[in-house]
């Protein structure tokens, strides 16, 4: 027991001798003395200035703790110097706070409190080369002195770390501002060697280029080992994401397991799931090159979800109409990559599953503007949803529900900034039709400009008819319209409402054409213009195909063959030909032809005629007529005669009933 009493003695003596001690130098020793010996010994070993503008301020007992702010590390040579020629640090501090309890270390233990600092602000920069202007501390930090001895790593103990009001700039080139973390706060729990550590993280983040913003809020449970690496798990986080112009949207996210290994910059997450606008998605991720060249790839699925749950998140209503059952499920499985510097964002192996059709495809976003993939869709039967989706992006007078079947495969291409968009090598099947095309959006003060190429295989009208009721002429028939084909270039503008088609091959009313085409007020009482040269076609057929009585001839040739070359306008009311050049059978006929109506059409013309046998197109004579069939002695029209004329003929050569005359002129009402 004397020994004990000896021991005990000893040491309330050695307390006491401290804490005498610690009142005697806290009364005679001035920290701010020697405030140049550690700013100098800073620089000797990182290569770095620091600085410290406010005065140090010490205490002994318990704890030997520090205080002091405005803290200043310099930056590494070649950053720094801001275009303005002001000078950024690497780093600052407003105000920090560091102890450690004094009786441990007479036991070779040092037990650290909370270190605090308050107005962090890091400034991390790479230049042209990719260098960062860390690259030297770590250096510094890993590379340790010759003959040091090893720490003792189970002798060291913190009570924790809180970091409040900061800020982390992220620059490119130097000095060009790629990302900024504002409103940076961070805490955590004790901290031992090998032991977990709870932790708390808040930030603001934001993308300079793309103006998006994120809010992170976040939880989770890390081990932080001596070599550096970090492994964490239990991890939720709140974040909410803002797209410039577009409205925020709420994220949830958890994580099982993440690692990173400082030495090998890479990291590994798994049992990563978010929750978000309706969809639950798992992921896999995994990172390469993260302080030198980040780069991060991994993979998403999004099993099936309720798509009216998903728009019910973005507070969009169900199209008119159609219930969430009708909706149906969304599903979604892919691969992503992202890297930095060139920033590229890549999305590879797509394939989804909604509205009754399935998707697949890859996009790439290079910038944070110039997006450019492929997307391909096979042929589906399209359902009321879809048709509904539709409905409420195409003009009202395009009916959707001709639209019964539908396939697509493209290469696209748009610059987000600007707002152009391309599809390009697009091959579609649309409306019965096989359709091949090149299509671009440039927008415009008042709308956006279509533009580009079309060629499509020959199709029956049914659908098209259908799906164009409204634009076209009341009571046109499909089988008036016939098979239908179209090659064209083309612009649309939708502020002019104004569409070109120039030049066009077409295919309509069962003859075929070339020429130009200009449309005015084409997706309301449209009107069109243009010079259209017809293909060698036969006038009794189309007649026939408009419901005209056929025309009886004694030739029974007459009428058979004709070829056009002419300008018209063409609209709800009617059409009229100028500049005609008509070659009817061996006749030639130029001037002007105008149809007024297509219900009970009148056919008002003014016309030349080179040569005619006119003979030729009267009815048979007699004694060749069939029983009931008019003669060439029957002038009178019958009675339930539909057509209505009135124009001029002028004739160079004109034979008639077996006579030749010469430079005849008449006039035609009927």
């Amino acid at each position: 027991m004397r020994i004990v009493k000896i021991l005990g003695a000893v040491v309330a003596a050695l307390v006491l001798l401290i804490v005498i001690a610690a009142v005697i130098v806290a009364a005679l020793f001035d920290p701010n003395d020697y405030k140049g010996v550690a700013t100098d010994a800073f620089e000797s070993r990182t290569g770095r200035s620091l600085a410290i503008d406010q005065q140090l301020k010490l205490s002994f007992f318990p704890w030997l703790a520090v205080e002091t702010g405005g803290i200043t590390i310099g930056n590494a040579a070649g950053f720094g110097t801001a275009p303005d020629g002001s000078v950024r640090p690497f780093a600052a501090v407003a105000h920090a706070a560091a102890r450690v309890k004094l009786l441990p270390l007479l036991d070779g233990r040092i037990e650290i409190g909370t270190v605090e600092l308050d107005g962090l602000t890091l400034n991390l920069a790479r230049d042209a080369e990719l260098k960062g202007n860390w690259q030297d501390l770590l250096d510094t930090a890993t590379s340790a002195p010759t003959g040091a001895p090893a720490p003792d790593r189970g002798s060291f103990a913190l009570a924790g770390v809180k970091i409040r009001g900061s800020a982390i700039y992220w620059r490119e080139n130097t000095n060009e501002l790629r990302y900024t973390l504002t409103d940076l706060d961070f805490t955590t729990g004790e901290i031992g060697p090998g032991q977990p550590v709870d932790a708390e993280l808040g930030f603001r983040f934001r993308d300079e280029a793309s103006s998006l913003t994120a809010t992170v809020k976040g939880s989770g449970t890390a081990q932080l080992e001596a070599d550096g690496t970090v492994a964490a798990h239990g991890v939720e986080a709140d974040v909410t994401v803002a797209p410039e112009g577009a409205t925020a949207r709420d994220v949830t996210l958890r994580l099982n397991n993440l690692a990173f290994d400082r030495a090998k910059e890479t990291l590994s997450i798994e049992g990563l799931t978010t929750d978000g606008a309706g969809l639950h998605a798992a992921w896999t991720v995994d990172g390469t090159s993260l302080l030198s060249d980040p780069m991060l790839s991994g993979s998403t699925t999004v099993s099936q979800t309720r798509l009216a749950d998903v728009l019910a998140a973005l507070d969009m209503a169900p199209p008119d109409g159609v219930t969430a059952t009708e909706l149906g499920d969304v599903s979604v499985t892919a691969r992503f990559a992202f890297r930095a510097e060139p920033q590229r964002v890549s999305v590879s192996g797509v394939e989804a599953d909604l509205l009754g059709m399935r998707l697949t495809g890859e996009g790439t976003l290079s910038g944070s503007d110039e997006l450019q993939g492929r997307l391909v869709i096979p042929e589906f039967a399209t359902g009321k949803a879809l048709q509904a989706v539709l409905r409420a992006a195409v003009p009202p007078t395009v009916d959707v529900s001709a639209l019964e079947k539908l396939a697509l495969a493209t290469r696209f291409d748009a610059n987000l900034t600007t707002g152009r968009a391309a599809l390009r090598e697009l091959k579609a099947t649309v409306l019965g039709a096989t359709l091949n095309a090149e299509l671009e959006a440039i927008p415009g003060s008042g709308g956006n400009v279509f533009r580009g190429s079309i060629e499509t295989s020959r199709f029956a009208p049914d659908a098209f008819a259908k799906a164009f009721a409204g634009l076209l002429p009341d009571k046109l028939a499909p089988s008036e319209l016939g098979m239908m084909q179209l090659k064209t270039q083309f612009v649309f503008d939708s502020a002019a409402d104004t569409v070109t088609a120039s030049p066009f091959d077409a295919e309509i009313f069962g003859i075929k054409g070339n020429g130009r085409l200009e449309g005015r007020r084409v997706t309301r009482a449209a009107s069109w213009t243009g010079q259209l040269e017809v293909a060698q076609f036969s006038p009794q057929a189309l007649m026939k195909r408009f419901g005209l009585p056929p025309q009886p001839t004694s030739d029974p040739k007459a009428l058979t063959r004709a070829t056009v070359d002419t300008k018209f306008t063409v609209d709800a009311s009617g059409g009229h030909f100028e500049n005609i050049v008509l070659a009817l059978d061996d006749s030639k006929i130029t001037g002007d032809f105008t149809l007024e109506g297509f219900d009970n059409p009148k056919y008002l013309f003014k016309l030349a005629v080179d040569r005619v046998d006119a003979d030729r197109y009267l009815p048979p004579p007699a004694d060749e007529a069939k029983p009931g069939q008019a003669t060439a002695g029957d002038i009178e029209l019958p009675e339930n005669n539909t057509m209505r004329l009135d124009g001029t003929m002028q004739v160079g050569n004109l034979g008639l009933a077996g006579l030749k005359f010469s430079n005849v002129s008449s006039r035609i009402v009927i």
